[in-house]
């Protein structure tokens, strides 16, 4: 369904003093909190956390825990209770703002800060298009508070439509992603404009730009401003081919694509210690992780069998090609303009080999995240934060650290898909839109600090410290501040794509002709390599 936002209107209070013969008269204006309002099944809604805590987040990698403040739970408004008595107001009054208590009443500007110039924009009313698959990437009305950004999201969208005088006309479609992906290429190269704007994963970006659906975004933005080269998720994870194709949704940090969860009490128990502690001396490398593998790998009822598993992951693919990042290698390289085979250089060739010497030489390495689900397993490679919010609730002590660095890497690293707006290649007004969906995106500044809009409605909503809150139930995706502040240290040091996970064909190749027989022992990590070079080569060259 196809709808449009429109925008609302701050309420304003009269405060009135009115000195009688007598003495003063003071008139004590309450706020009823509102009743039966239910959280969303986000568990972001404000009112839920009646403890919220504002955080200010340390510099180094980790960090301890931060200096905290109590902020006091925020209410909603409705009616103000009657006021019996109607005193004589006086011709003086103060007109005051009445404090925001509600993401309705949230505002903000949209002004020239970002440092791309002024512009004179005005689209006589005309709709802006944005399409997506997903109802958390286009504004529907009851996610409004589901997050702090969202709460900055909304109201930055209702700014620009009466500054640039446009609606924006969003729809969620409800096809499916691959029928959604046909849909758009086949009305695009047709002709047919379906939208302006839309929502793009990592490997729908490397589609769209590859076939012309995409507008390179260069050519109306200087991605040399420093709001922009400050932002290596943004420049890095939307670029193809020296062109960028995708506006970031948010803030610079917090863009971890590839991480690694460790179970504490299985590490405390086998008198391991924090793995952070390890991160931050710049010690958490190959070595230490087969370590702790070792150690929590254990046969517990002495029956022959092992019970707990040193480390584990969904499938036998993410945990290969994980391992691959871990050691700067995506499978491919850019060389000489042209994507070329890679899995078969040095790199490449020690990661797979470290990988089968887990499962087949030390048997340290269980294929599927279930042990971990149960408590079973001290070791987790994943790739997605979402999938730990029940691991948390459930009680598993889940706690957070990057991938341990490979022998050809000196630093820690985040590699993987990076979800984006892109703009049609028939979008009415490219320039225009470009202008403005950047500004409403954006949430950092030229330093990659948070905007202070962001920071002001963590205060009145949503605090930073709600990621780790033991009261969120939904979406807790960390045990504590420091794990937080390891995803901002990624973000920040975001490296680029997996091209074997964006570019189409590839992940379906890699895992079904070269890691399935490999970890079925039915071909060596030289025999799986050179198997594919042929067809994966010929895949990369379409790109």
């Amino acid at each position: 369904m196809r709808k449009q936002r429109t925008g609302y209107v701050r309420a304003v209070s009269l405060v009135i003093a009115v000195m009688m013969l007598s003495g003063t008269l003071g008139l004590s204006l309450g706020a009823c909190e509102k009743s039966g309002d239910e959280p969303d099944n986000t568990g972001a809604a404000a009112s839920t956390a009646t403890s919220a805590v504002k955080t200010t987040a340390t510099k180094t990698l980790t960090g301890t825990a931060a200096k905290t403040t109590s902020i006091s739970p925020t209410v909603k408004q409705e009616t103000a209770p009657a006021i019996t008595a109607q005193p004589e107001v006086s011709e003086e009054a103060e007109v005051v703002e009445e404090e925001v208590t509600t993401a309705e009443e949230f505002e903000t500007e949209i002004t020239d800060s970002l440092g791309l110039g002024e512009m004179n924009i005005d689209l006589g009313g005309k709709a802006i298009r944005l399409i997506s698959w997903g109802t958390t990437t286009i504004p529907v009305p009851e996610r409004r508070e589901a997050t702090a950004a969202n709460v900055v999201w909304y109201s930055k969208i209702e700014a620009a439509e009466k500054k640039y005088n446009f609606k924006l006309d969003f729809e969620r479609s409800h096809t499916s992603g691959p029928l959604l992906m046909n849909d758009l290429i086949n009305n695009t190269l047709a002709g047919i404009r379906i939208t302006d704007l839309l929502h793009v994963d990592g490997s729908q970006l490397v589609q769209y730009a590859a076939k012309g659906i995409l507008s390179p975004l260069d050519n109306y933005l200087d991605y040399n401003l420093p709001i922009i080269k400050i932002n290596p998720v943004l420049t890095s994870g939307t670029e193809w081919r020296g062109k960028h194709y995708g506006i970031r949704l948010g803030t610079l940090l917090k863009n971890a694509s590839v991480v690694l969860s460790y179970n504490m009490a299985l590490t405390e128990a086998a008198g391991l210690p924090d793995i952070l502690d390890l991160v931050d001396k710049k010690q958490w490398n190959w070595d230490a992780f087969l370590d702790y593998a070792r150690k929590m790998t254990k046969d517990i009822n002495g029956d022959g069998i092992i019970d707990q598993w040193g480390v584990c992951s969904r499938n036998d693919f993410l945990f290969v090609n994980n391992i691959l990042i871990s050691n700067g290698t995506t499978g491919a390289d850019f060389v000489d303009d042209k994507l070329v085979y890679a899995l078969n250089k040095a790199p490449a060739m020690r990661a797979l080999n470290f990988a089968v010497q887990l499962a087949f030489v030390e048997r340290v390495y269980f294929n599927t995240d279930a042990p971990y689900k149960k408590g079973l397993a001290g070791l987790l490679v994943h790739d997605s934060l979402s999938n730990l919010v029940p691991i948390i609730v459930s009680g598993v002590p889940s706690y957070l650290a990057p991938l341990p660095m490979g022998p050809d890497v000196d630093d820690y690293q985040n590699v993987g898909r990076v979800s984006s707006y892109g703009l049609s290649a028939l979008a009415e007004n490219p320039k225009e839109v470009t202008r403005i969906w950047f500004e409403i995106c954006h949430m950092w500044d030229e330093n990659g600090n948070d905007i202070p809009e962001l920071k002001e409605a963590q205060e009145k909503f949503l605090p930073e410290s709600w990621a780790w809150d033991p009261a969120n139930t939904s979406t807790r995706y960390y045990m504590r501040e420091r794990d937080y502040l390891v995803q901002n240290y990624l973000g920040a040091n975001y490296k680029g794509k997996s091209y074997i996970d964006v570019v189409p064909g590839l992940t379906s190749l890699v895992t079904n002709k070269a890691i399935t027989p490999l970890f079925k022992g039915e071909t060596t990590v030289a025999g799986a390599v050179a198997t594919i070079e042929f067809e994966m080569q010929n895949i990369l060259d379409q790109y």
